[in-house]
């Protein structure tokens, strides 16, 4: 499947719409995504990354505030409107969602990941694919990533069709914390600076 750019931007979103999986551009990297409730799309993630079963994947949404219609407990999500659009996922108890548009695969040991990336044209597209997205680094589990759209599509043998944007300079991935824990844990440092994650930390 070829490399497509902005003007055929249709294809990626009829794509994803219709069950398939593609492969976008963020403001950290380039990341395999489906609709965030589809099985067999997140069972197909898996297999074309060989990832694990206990390397869950994300969710990401179109806006900051869209967290209110996925969660129950307002004051964090009220925190983490504040820190959306960004690179910080939080880890959440699966029984504090409170949709069903959000796959059971996609939670693992009670929890659920979840994102608002500030990136617009990420944001644009998970919004016309229905609000949310499952989504991963586009690369194969354990080796490097990488931000070339060219070198992904050659390491994924042309089988999926990629958003390019061009060549990003940040390899490095979100910050991850778990709220599932009292108090909250850093799992990831990613790109947030210590004083915001301190701030994220309290609740």
């Amino acid at each position: 499947m070829p490399l497509i750019n902005f003007d055929q931007l249709d294809e990626i979103i009829e794509l994803i719409n219709d069950g398939g999986i593609g492969i976008i551009p963020t403001e950290t990297v380039y990341g395999i995504v489906c609709k965030a409730n589809n099985d067999d799309a997140i069972d197909r993630i898996y297999e074309i990354k060989g990832r694990a079963s206990n390397q869950p994947l994300q969710v990401l949404i179109a806006e900051p505030h869209d967290i209110h219609k996925y969660m129950n407990n307002e004051i964090l999500a009220d925190k983490l409107v504040n820190y959306w659009p960004g690179s910080l996922t939080a880890v959440v108890a699966a029984d504090e969602l409170s949709s069903h548009k959000i796959s059971n695969k996609l939670i693992y040991e009670g929890g659920v990941g979840l994102r608002c990336p500030n990136d617009e044209l990420a944001r644009m597209i998970i919004k016309k694919v229905g609000g949310a997205v499952a989504a991963t680094s586009a690369n194969i589990s354990k080796e490097d990533t990488s931000n070339d759209p060219a070198i992904i599509n050659n390491v994924f043998e042309n089988q999926l069709i990629i958003l390019d944007d061009g060549v990003r300079n940040n390899v490095t991935g979100s910050t991850v914390i778990s709220y599932i824990t009292d108090p909250p844990s850093l799992i990831r440092q990613g790109v947030l600076s210590d004083n915001i994650i301190q701030d994220l930390m309290e609740l």
